[in-house]
């Protein structure tokens, strides 16, 4: 559902995969490029070393408890990790009809500031 809603939002097909999951939280990532394919679950290991792996991507530390932070979405490169509880009400169709349009928004802001930061490398 959540990868028909953002389709108007980009040119490309916006795939998903539960990426992570445990009995509180679980990860969903969304990938923007690659061929379009039916929703899938990785087998990802143990959540805290998946949420570890992520979180030395980032150039700021994550909050100590993402359980706090109920709609955590994190960006690194074409991938979007959207760190939910695992509450039913988080999962439903109305709420990713609900997200689609902030998902999208942030996804186009994530990628102008990575073509900003190439500009300026490249320019020196």
């Amino acid at each position: 559902m959540l990868c028909n809603a953002l389709s108007p939002h980009f040119r490309a097909p916006v795939k998903a995969s539960l990426a992570a999951r445990s009995t509180d939280v679980a990860v969903l990532k969304l990938t923007i490029g690659d061929q379009a394919v039916p929703y899938t679950e990785d087998s990802s290991g143990e959540f805290n070393d998946f949420l570890g792996s992520i979180a030395a991507k980032l150039p700021i530390d994550l909050p100590g408890n993402v359980q706090l932070i109920p709609d955590l979405h994190l960006v690194v490169d074409r991938d979007m990790y959207l760190v939910k509880p695992t509450a039913l009400r988080y999962w439903l169709r109305s709420t990713a009809l609900a997200d689609a349009e902030q998902i999208a928004a942030e996804f186009v802001a994530a990628a102008a500031r990575h073509v900003q930061e190439g500009t300026a490398h490249a320019g020196g």
